[in-house]
């Protein structure tokens, strides 16, 4: 725990002195110190993924993460950490509240549960791709986003195919 404590302390005082490093190195503690914190709630699991029999408490955590995103953004790119304190608790509910939505979502339908299964296993597809093809539908284009996204939605699925037809011809997985 002392470690955790460590690089958050760290990280928050790179950010509260201005101390900027190359390639946005400064973020590094903070995000760390997420990772551990998301180590441990996964340690949790089990008590978190009982069905949800009362939605109280996915409407406290959506509560909670809504309030605390009107007032503050979290962001990693741009070391913009601080408050640390709302901020982490931020992305602690608002990982819980995505947390108990997935369980809620498996138990009630199994057609979107396998729908959200095979797009989860394209991560890197939607990761390498999607701020790409946002940022040039947005040079192309003057669209609402409704029309964008779902423009971006058919550019990964084609992408998506486009891979496994590479996989497919060198009969080897590489992406």
């Amino acid at each position: 725990m002392n470690i955790y404590l460590c690089f958050l302390y760290i990280g928050y005082s790179l950010r509260h002195y201005e101390i900027s490093l190359p390639w946005s190195l400064s973020v590094l503690p903070y995000a760390s110190f997420l990772v551990m914190l998301g180590k441990e709630l996964a340690d949790y699991k089990k008590r978190i993924e009982t069905p949800l029999s009362f939605y109280w408490d996915f409407y406290c955590l959506l509560s909670v993460t809504a309030v605390i995103s009107y007032l503050w953004k979290l962001d990693l790119a741009w070391n913009l950490i601080t408050p640390i304190i709302p901020l982490t608790l931020g992305a602690v509910t608002g990982t819980l509240m995505v947390f108990r939505l997935s369980v809620w979502i498996r138990n009630a339908s199994t057609m979107f549960s396998n729908i959200f299964t095979k797009v989860g296993r394209e991560t890197y597809v939607v990761v390498a791709f999607s701020q790409v093809t946002v940022m040039c539908i947005n040079y192309l284009f003057t669209l609402n986003p409704l029309l964008k996204y779902a423009i971006l939605v058919i550019v990964l699925i084609l992408l998506k195919y486009l891979k496994d037809g590479i996989n497919r011809l060198v009969r080897i997985k590489i992406l």
